[in-house]
């Protein structure tokens, strides 16, 4: 008996919305015109526009089912919605990058180091998954005058080398710290934390095209205290 009041309220809930945002969904000035007429120049325009539908829309008791209602441009809206997410998603990746946070006091290293890999990885990931479809996305937003920068992938991978910095200088860090301990445990430590810092950097590097002059700057400094250690143990 419950479940049939349930669904008997949610199909009224329903039909009072197809009733009540009528105009504001198919109106001469409503939701549905203003999608079929958007353009954009920029995907920030692009944003702010799928912000404020998006929020018109969660009024509605099940969007999906009143909008089938109405001659809805569902097609156009959901390629600016996924527009708008993969856009804010390359972003704010791109932010943490440049602004990788420092580590908390007391942080080991091994676990800041597996941070910045993990998070390397989600980003390979997410640029891997869009590069495998950026052709046929790219038509589809063209076709629905939404924009999409290809350099927005390109500004990402380039944020990629602060990390390897940050990632390289932890490294030293940790290295001249356990130099100054110097015993064939730590010695041992120090080689395997200088070469997991070369590793990671050659990674970062074919993912970004290259190093810049900071990164290329802290990438020597570790491969030459590596190849200090592996020279004296040749020795």
């Amino acid at each position: 008996m419950a479940e049939m009041e349930a669904k008997s309220q949610y199909a009224v809930d329903v039909r009072n919305d197809i009733e009540n945002y009528s105009d504001a969904i198919s109106g001469p000035d409503g939701l549905a015109s203003q999608i079929t007429k958007a353009k954009f120049r920029r995907m920030d325009d692009c944003v702010r526009f799928v912000d404020k539908v998006d929020e018109a829309l969660s009024a509605l008791s099940d969007e999906r089912a009143v909008l089938k209602a109405f001659d809805w441009p569902e097609e156009k809206y959901d390629a600016m919605r996924e527009a708008r997410a993969s856009h804010l998603q390359l972003m704010e990746m791109s932010s943490r990058l440049k602004g990788w946070p420092k580590p908390r006091p007391g942080t080991l290293c091994e676990d800041e180091l597996r941070m910045m890999e993990t998070y390397f990885d989600k980003v390979c990931r997410v640029l891997d998954a869009q590069a495998r479809t950026v052709e046929s996305d790219e038509k589809r937003f063209n076709k629905h005058g939404v924009p999409w920068d290809r350099n927005a992938g390109k500004a990402v991978k380039h944020a990629s080398l602060n990390l390897a910095d940050s990632y390289l200088k932890r490294v030293l860090t940790e290295s001249t710290a356990a130099s100054a301990r110097a015993n064939e445990a730590q010695s041992a430590r120090t080689q395997e934390l200088l070469t997991k810092g070369v590793r990671f950097a050659f990674r970062v590097h074919q993912f970004a095209g290259g190093f810049n002059a900071e990164t290329l700057k802290s990438f020597e400094a570790v491969s030459t205290q590596l190849k200090g250690i592996v020279q004296a143990q040749g020795g």
